[in-house]
C-alpha cells in the first residue's frame, strides 16, 4: 500500500449540515455549542447528517430538534472543509441559505447548543467557526456578483 492510500484509509470524516439564516433586519442567526472543539466559538446553526440522510433534510431536522424552527433551505451557498483539532476528524459542511417558515428560536437541546443570538454583519463575534466564515464570505461574493450583474445590465 502506498503512503497516500495508507493515510486515506486512516482518515475519518463527518458530514455536517449548516444553515445561513437572516431575519428581516438582515441579522444572521448564530449559535454557540456547550461542548466540543467549537464550544468557545459562535457559528451558524448546524448538526451532523445521519446515515443515509440527505443533507438538505438533515438541516431541517436539526433546526427543528435544537431550536424549534421549521426552515426552508433555498440553495447551497458554500461548502467548508476543516479538521477538528480535538478529535482529529475531517468535517465537511454543506451550507444552505434558509428561511424560517415558523417558530422563534429557543434552545431545546442544551447538549447541542447553549446560546443563540441575532448579529448584524458589522457586529459579528470575533470567535467564529470555520464554516461560518466560509459561508459569510461566500454570501458576500454572491451578493457582490449579483450587484455587479445588475449594474452591468445582467451581463
Amino acid at each position: 500500500m502506498t503512503q497516500p492510500e495508507s493515510l486515506a484509509s486512516e482518515c475519518q470524516a463527518r458530514l455536517w449540515c449548516v444553515a445561513l439564516i437572516t431575519d428581516n433586519q438582515n441579522r444572521i442567526l448564530l449559535t454557540r455549542r456547550g461542548k466540543g472543539a467549537d464550544a468557545a466559538r459562535w457559528g451558524l446553526p448546524s448538526g451532523s447528517v445521519g446515515r443515509m440522510e440527505p443533507a438538505v433534510l438533515a438541516i431541517v431536522r436539526v433546526l427543528h430538534q435544537t431550536l424549534g424552527l421549521l426552515i426552508w433551505p433555498h440553495r447551497i451557498v458554500a461548502v467548508s472543509d476543516e479538521i477538528d483539532q480535538v478529535t482529529d476528524v475531517s468535517r465537511f459542511s454543506v451550507i444552505y441559505s434558509a428561511t424560517i417558515v415558523s417558530g422563534e428560536p429557543k434552545i431545546f437541546d442544551t447538549m447541542a447548543m447553549c446560546e443563540f443570538g441575532w448579529f448584524k454583519r458589522s457586529a459579528l463575534p470575533t470567535l467564529l467557526t470555520a464554516a461560518t466564515i466560509d459561508a459569510i464570505e461566500s454570501r458576500n461574493c454572491i451578493l457582490a456578483d449579483a450587484q455587479s450583474r445588475t449594474e452591468n445590465g445582467g451581463q
